[in-house]
């Protein structure tokens, strides 16, 4: 937590807060609880809408890629494809193959903090001899730190999802690259007859 927290200053403020802030006796804090709840859970639906988002790219990029070389291999087995034609579809499918290493990234399971546990609620309700507002409010620090290390797993999801669509996007791209040596290799023929 210690390097996480050196790197990115929303953690650093949440270890901050565990550490420092006091509730004081009488302040009700409810709208700050209901506040830092609220928070938390709009992060975790962004956090859930993006593992949705990476499971269909996933299977959108596994399927293309696994058509692609089938297709290639097939074509060229059969001798309807020239072998260096079957070996330049390869650009596009090590980049589609990379797009959905990037994708299966950005789906695998992350390691989420939660809010808290049961038994430190409980602690936090006998430190403050059941002030309920008071105990809550203590908690604040627990789910700010949930909530920005939550807020940094979905960057990193955002981040491999974006990559996947980008390294998709080059192999769509590249896969001129058969054609142009098809079509080279035509001109060369023609140009020896």
């Amino acid at each position: 937590m210690t390097a996480i927290a050196e790197t990115d200053p929303e953690v650093r403020a949440a270890v901050h807060l565990i550490e420092t802030f006091e509730p004081r006796g009488g302040v009700d804090y409810s709208w700050a609880v209901r506040e830092a709840r609220g928070l938390h859970a709009t992060v975790w639906e962004k956090f859930d809408l993006l593992d949705a988002k990476a499971a269909r790219v996933v299977n959108y990029l596994g399927s293309g890629t696994g058509l692609l070389a089938l297709a290639s291999t097939g074509a060229a087995g059969a001798g309807t494809i020239d072998p260096l034609v079957a070996a330049a579809s390869l650009v596009p499918f090590g980049f589609g193959v990379a797009a959905t290493v990037y994708a299966v990234k950005a789906h695998r399971t992350e390691r989420v903090c939660l809010p808290s546990s049961v038994a430190h609620t409980i602690d936090q309700c006998d430190h403050y001899e059941g002030d309920a507002i008071r105990a809550e409010a203590k908690m604040l620090g627990y789910t700010q730190l949930a909530t920005a290390l939550l807020t940094r797993a979905a960057w990193e999801k955002a981040r491999r999802i974006d990559m996947a669509t980008l390294l998709f996007a080059i192999a769509v791209g590249t896969l001129a690259v058969p054609v142009l040596v098809s079509v080279a290799m035509k001109c060369l023929s023609w140009s020896t007859k």
